[in-house]
This record gives structure tokens, C-alpha cells and sequence, in this order.
């Protein structure tokens, strides 16, 4: 079965789940029973009609070996920064 362009406008965590599908050329329809939703549910996200949840988009991204994950925005410092000793993708650590 065909799959349906996705929308542009839709989270980008759903983009990359439905690109990774697509690249893996598998069945939104099976991953998502894959990952114990309703068969229609990533076509849904897909289609801009529902939102996925965090636990259920989790669940999504592990069926295609994808998970989530925790970054620092900025790698600047800031005074009141809780995040001191985080490594940023720089490879630097922030430091109060």
C-alpha cells in the first residue's frame, strides 16, 4: 500500500519518525501496531489529524531503532544556569 506525502508543517520529531519509515521502506500502518497503537495512528500524525503523545511517539520511534533524546539549547552559560558540567555537542562542557 501507498503512503501519503507528509505535511511540512507537522512536528519535526514526527517528520523524522515518517522519513525513517520511509527510508526503511516499511508500513506506517505495521509500525504502528509494531509499537502497540492503533493501525492508523502514525498515518494520523502524519496527516496532521492527531498529535501524538510522548509516550506513544516514543514507542514509535523505538519500533524503527530511533529514540528521544535530552540537549542543551545553548552552550552558552548563563548565570543562574542549573546545567553546569552538561557536555554540549561542541564537545564543551557549560561552566557557571
Amino acid at each position: 500500500m501507498s503512503s501519503a506525502p507528509h505535511s511540512t508543517a507537522l512536528d519535526p520529531l514526527v517528520h523524522r519518525l515518517v522519513g525513517e519509515i520511509e527510508k526503511r521502506g516499511l508500513a506506517r500502518e505495521q509500525v504502528s501496531l509494531d509499537a502497540g497503537l492503533g493501525k492508523d495512528t502514525i498515518g494520523a500524525w502524519a496527516r496532521g489529524q492527531r498529535t501524538p503523545n510522548i509516550g506513544n511517539l516514543r514507542a514509535a520511534l523505538q519500533v524503527v531503532g530511533l529514540a528521544i533524546a535530552c540537549t542543551p539549547l545553548d552552550c552558552t552559560p548563563q548565570p543562574e544556569s542549573s546545567l553546569s558540567g552538561i557536555p554540549c555537542a561542541s564537545g564543551e562542557t557549560l561552566q557557571k
